[in-house]
């Protein structure tokens, strides 16, 4: 369950990364998260007892991303029930009781979608089951290590040696025991939320000079854990404003004043004070199986005031070796009994051939493994970004404004490129002077750069020197009062006449040539002779339906 709403209560310092950061890496898995995700899709056969590897599928789907990504995973099963849980652990087997009633009924019923959600709900991983998962995993070369108690625990124990770098995970709880990364709702494409211990207090907003990562767990076991139910009216809002405003430092004697911080009449009675002294021993010391040493131990060194023997309720001794098989996955937690035997020292992975050479990659069975020491961890994980303070370079923030022309001849272009002073003066000046250009008509310069420049006169001087060109034969007229084509100057006629040879013998006038503008014609009739007398029978297509028309309408029927 973990502490309920901590998640979104961390939200303004979730960092979303892919896992594929911390390539090079170890990291400890929650094995029970993805069985439980696993069984969901096949909960009616496993409800009805039929066989299926249906959740190891898919458990080795985040296995081959991860390996695919160059990371070492390390999956961690829960062992037997803790003491301090025995009441979580109760209503839990009660609620799966009640939705396989509930989910037989609606079988019964022909219900089946809301009997699937039943089903889902009272799904409990078995050993079997997580058996399966651990010889999937081993026969592809990732390590696999049951708890004598808690996965969280063992989970924090193995971030606390240094074996695993970063702990996959959906049970918010694991913050409680002091991991340093923590990476919650991870995908199958690797993303997820990083939460980091040394951020916590940028959300607690605790004066930095009394908070510490103790009072941080101290605010969540006050809203609510697995190992103790919070007062009435208490979450984790109300329990963030007791030690934002508290300086008290034993924790007995500010649970005492309680309704003083709050301003409300809140009893705290004395069985709360001892559970909640109970549940923050729990998150401390739980027992956990140190697979370097093999043999069991607390999660942190006991202090001299602290009595191991009174702290069963964190977990009661296990002699080594039952510890060791147990981790190893060959007990059935639940009978006690030996139902594997696996034996690291002598195992082979099935589908690994060759082992890693660097150490930390070896199996953490392995007598040849070793720890990767924090600074190549650093190294490996954080990579921080240059300090440019004191070396920028400071780029010239003006300009000198110079024409485009004088720019180029400042570079040494050609003398013949005018500036804008030059240019001004031949376009603006009241005398304008005509620039020296060679191979230029005159004609364009007197038009650009004469005040006085008459086309009507140009044009007639440009007739004048073509008729003096063209032959005068004949008389002619002026060609803005001509009768007929045949009146019209031969310069200005198209070739629509006759052959060359024939000429109009009564004016005189030869035969204009073909225009040199007119379309070609691919098939060329006879020409048509513009001096020819007009044919009677020659008419319009216009003339010829008007009298296909009346022809069509006054004829008898």
């Amino acid at each position: 369950m973990g502490i309920q709403g901590l998640l979104p209560f961390l939200k303004k310092i979730h960092n979303p990364v892919n896992v594929s950061k911390f390539s090079g890496c170890t990291v400890a898995i929650d094995a029970y998260c993805w069985l439980h995700k696993g069984a969901f899709s096949c909960a009616e056969k496993l409800a009805l007892g039929e066989k299926t590897d249906q959740y190891v599928y898919y458990c080795m789907k985040f296995i081959n991303m991860l390996l695919a990504k160059n990371i070492k995973p390390v999956m961690v099963f829960d062992g037997c029930h803790l003491p301090s849980k025995k009441n979580v652990e109760k209503s839990r087997r009660e609620k799966r009781e009640l939705n396989k009633k509930k989910a037989a009924q609606f079988l019964r019923e022909g219900k089946r979608a809301e009997a699937r959600e039943c089903l889902q709900r009272c799904i409990d991983i078995s050993p079997d089951m997580a058996l399966e998962l651990m010889n999937a995993c081993r026969n592809n070369g990732v390590d696999c290590i049951v708890a004598p108690y808690e996965a969280d625990a063992q989970l924090a124990y193995l971030n606390k040696i240094g074996i695993a770098d970063v702990i996959i995970t959906e049970d918010s709880d694991l913050l409680l025991f002091g991991c340093e990364k923590v990476l919650f709702k991870m995908d199958h494409a690797g993303n997820g939320i990083l939460i980091e211990k040394q951020r916590l207090n940028e959300v607690t907003d605790i004066q930095t000079s009394h908070y510490s990562f103790e009072r941080f767990r101290y605010m969540c076991i006050l809203s609510g854990c697995d190992y103790l139910q919070s007062l009435p009216g208490i979450g984790l809002a109300r329990a963030n404003k007791v030690f934002k405003t508290a300086r008290q430092g034993e924790i007995t004697l500010l649970l005492k004043k309680l309704s003083t911080y709050l301003k409300s009449n809140i009893t705290v009675p004395q069985e709360y004070i001892d559970g909640f002294v109970a549940a923050d021993n729990t998150f401390l010391y739980q027992l956990v199986f140190d697979p370097l040493q093999r043999k069991l131990i607390p999660l942190n060194p006991y202090p001299d005031d602290i009595n191991p023997d009174e702290l069963s309720y964190a977990g009661s001794r296990i002699h080594d070796d039952k510890a060791l098989q147990i981790a190893l996955g060959n007990v059935n937690i639940y009978t006690g009994e030996m139902f594997a035997d696996f034996d690291p020292d002598t195992f082979v992975p099935k589908y690994v051939k060759k082992k890693p050479d660097m150490l930390c990659m070896l199996s953490i069975w392995n007598p040849n493994y070793r720890v990767k020491s924090k600074t190549v961890l650093k190294e490996t994980q954080v990579q921080e970004r240059p300090n440019l303070k004191g070396k920028e370079i400071h780029v010239r923030s003006s300009f000198k404004k110079n024409s485009p022309c004088k720019r180029n001849r400042e570079v040494g272009d050609s003398k013949d490129v005018k500036t804008d002073n030059e240019l001004h003066e031949i376009y603006s000046s009241p005398v304008k002077k005509k620039p020296k250009v060679d191979n230029v008509d005159d004609n364009i310069h007197r038009f650009m750069f004469s005040d006085k420049f008459d086309i009507k006169a140009e044009e007639e001087k440009v007739v004048e020197e073509e008729d003096d060109k063209l032959p005068q034969s004949g008389p002619i007229k002026s060609p803005e009062f001509f009768n007929s084509l045949s009146h019209a100057h031969p310069a200005v006629i198209d070739d629509i006449g006759g052959n060359d040879e024939e000429s109009d013998k009564e004016n005189g006038i030869t035969s204009p040539r073909r225009n040199i503008f007119a379309c070609k014609s691919p098939s060329k009739k006879g020409r048509f002779n513009l001096n020819a007398a007009k044919q009677g029978g020659t008419r319009s297509r216009l003339a010829i339906n008007i009298k296909i028309f009346f022809l069509l309408l006054y004829s008898p029927l």
